[in-house]
């Protein structure tokens, strides 16, 4: 063995001492994160009904976006080039109501 080789063996960390300095160094992160406040659970702001259902609404995909929908599974099991599918799929949904 040559020098740097030997040198490379004796400063090469154990497994062991890995995952312990991992571990230490993920726990210390966690520990500031929290003193500064990070992470906490917040309580959720009161909503109304109405305010609610336009949410629903708004994350629930109308006809419109089955159609364009339908129109991709076509394009794309129907042996089509996947990026003119899923092109022309971003622009049909742009045209959504």
């Amino acid at each position: 063995m040559n020098g740097s080789a030997i040198l490379a063996r004796q400063h090469t960390p154990h497994k062991k001492q890995e995952q312990h300095m991992r571990a230490t160094i993920i726990a210390g992160l966690m520990a500031v994160g929290f003193l500064a406040g990070c992470g906490g659970v917040e309580a959720p702001e009161e909503m109304s009904p109405e305010e609610a259902n336009r949410i629903v609404e708004m994350a629930t995909p109308g006809p419109c976006t089955d159609a364009c929908d339908a129109k991709y599974y076509q394009c794309y099991y129907g042996g089509g080039d996947p990026y003119y599918c899923n092109s022309y799929r971003a622009y049909c949904i742009s045209q959504c109501p």
